[in-house]
C-alpha cells in the first residue's frame, strides 16, 4: 500500500520527527476555516499516488489568503492521471538552506534492507544517481553506530546537526520495521535557515500481505489514513495507475512495482501506469492484470516483476501463459521470484517465453528493446 504524503508524514510525525505546520482540507469551507491559521506564503499540495506532482499541476504556492482561495477552487476539481484530486495538503513554506534524501528499502537482489543517502535531494534526484550512495543494513543489527558514523565525514553536518541526523535515520528504521515497509523516502528532507531538519516530502510503501495477516499492523495503521483503505485491501486486489509512458509495469505489492518504476525510469525508460497484483494473486487475477495492461494505448512491451511470498510463481506463469494465448499482447519481460519459482521457469520456457533472474538484466533489456 502506498500511503499519501500526508498519511506518511503523520506516522513520521507521530515517531518524533519534524514536518512544516499543515493541515488537510477537502473543500472551500475548510480552506476558508484554515486561511487566517497558518503563515503565508504557503504550498497546497494535491494528495495522490504520484510523483513529480510539480510537474504535473499537483503543487502551487499561495502568497496570500485570495490567491489560497482560487487556487483551492481550481485544484479541488481536478484530475491528475485521471485521478480526481480529493484532498490538498495546506503546509508552510519552509526556507531552505540545503536539501538531502533519504530512503530505506528492500534491496530486490539480495532481499536485504538498504539505506540511501544522497546529500543533494529534492526534485530529479533519481537523475542523479552517481550522487547517492548505498548502505547495506543488517536485520539483526539494524542502523548501529558504526554506520551511522560513516555520514560524520559529510562536511556539511555539524556536531548538533549530525547527532539529530543520526537521531532521525534510527526513527526511520524503527518506522520501517513496525509497519512492514517495504519503501520509506524522505526527499527532501531539509535543513531549514533556522538550522532545524524538517521533512518536507514523505513516501511510505507498506506490505499489503502483512497487512492482511498482522492485524495490529493494521489497528496500528487506521488512525493514519484519511479513508478506512485498510478495509479495501483483502476484497479489492486492483491497484491501478495510468502513466505516460509506453512500458506495462505489472508486480505483486506497491513496493516492488515502486521499485520497478524506478528502475525503468533510471534506466531511462517510460513506465506506462502502475499496477499492483497484491498478495496471493492467482492465474485469473494475473490474465485479468495483463488484459488491463495490453488494452493501453501506445505501449510496447509490458514488464512482470513477481516476488513469490504468499503469491506462488507458477500460478502467475499459468496467468500469463493463459494471456499470451488469448490476449494481443506486446512482447513480455518476466521476472518471477519465490515460491514454486522453478516450476514456473519450466513454464514460462515450454510456452517461449523468456524470463529474467534479476531485476536489473529485466528493466535493462525491456528499456533497451522497447525504446
Amino acid at each position: 500500500m502506498l500511503l499519501l504524503e500526508y498519511e506518511s508524514k503523520r506516522i513520521i510525525h507521530d515517531y518524533g520527527i519534524k514536518i512544516p505546520k499543515g493541515f488537510l482540507i477537502n473543500s472551500i469551507g475548510d480552506c476558508l476555516k484554515i486561511s487566517k491559521k497558518i503563515k503565508y506564503p504557503i504550498f497546497l499540495k494535491a494528495q495522490l499516488p504520484l510523483k513529480e506532482r510539480a510537474k504535473i499541476g499537483g503543487i502551487a504556492l499561495a502568497n496570500n489568503e485570495k490567491e489560497l482561495i482560487e487556487l483551492t477552487k481550481k485544484m479541488i476539481i481536478k484530475k491528475i492521471n485521471n485521478i480526481t484530486i480529493r484532498n490538498i495538503l495546506i503546509e508552510e513554506k519552509i526556507d531552505i538552506e540545503k536539501e538531502f534524501f533519504i530512503a530505506i528499502t528492500i534491496d530486490w537482489n539480495t532481499c536485504s534492507p538498504i539505506l540511501l543517502f544522497s546529500s543533494h535531494g529534492g526534485i530529479d534526484i533519481e537523475k542523479r544517481k552517481e550522487e547517492i550512495k548505498f548502505f547495506k543494513i543488517s536485520y539483526i543489527e539494524g542502523l548501529n553506530d558504526l554506520l551511522l558514523n560513516k555520514f560524520s565525514s559529510i562536511d556539511f553536518f555539524k556536531e548538533k546537526i549530525f547527532e539529530e541526523f543520526k537521531e532521525i535515520l534510527k526513527k526511520l528504521w524503527i518506522i520501517f520495521k513496525e509497519f512492514n515497509a517495504e519503501l520509506i523516502e524522505l526527499n527532501p528532507l531539509a535543513l531549514s535557515t533556522k538550522g532545524e531538519l524538517i521533512v518536507l516530502d514523505a513516501r511510505i510503501v507498506l506490505d499489503d500481505d502483512a497487512l492482511i495477516i498482522k492485524q495490529e499492523i493494521a489497528n496500528n495503521l487506521s488512525k493514519y489514513l484519511i479513508n478506512d483503505r485498510i478495509s479495501c485491501i483483502p476484497k479489492e486486489r486492483e491497484n491501478f495507475v495510468e502513466l505516460d509512458g509506453n512500458i506495462g509495469v505489472i508486480g505483486n505489492g506497491a513496493g516492488i512495482v515502486m521499485a520497478t518504476i524506478d528502475l525503468i525510469n533510471f534506466f531511462g525508460g517510460k513506465p506506462a501506469n502502475f499496477y499492483d497484483l497484491g498478495g496471493g494473486a492467482n492465474p485469473e487475477a494475473t490474465f485479468k492484470a495483463l488484459e488491463k495492461v495490453s488494452s493501453m494505448k501506445n505501449l510496447k512491451c509490458i514488464v512482470i516483476n513477481v516476488f513469490g511470498g504468499m503469491t506462488k510463481c507458477d500460478e502467475i506463469a499459468e496467468g500469463i501463459i493463459l494471456a499470451n494465448k488469448k490476449l494481443n499482447l506486446p512482447k513480455l519481460y518476466v521476472r518471477l521470484i519465490g515460491e514454486n519459482e522453478e516450476n514456473a521457469k519450466k513454464l514460462l520456457k515450454i510456452a517461449g517465453i523468456k524470463y529474467f533472474d534479476d531485476m536489473e538484466s529485466l528493466i535493462k533489456n525491456a528499456v533497451i528493446e522497447c525504446d
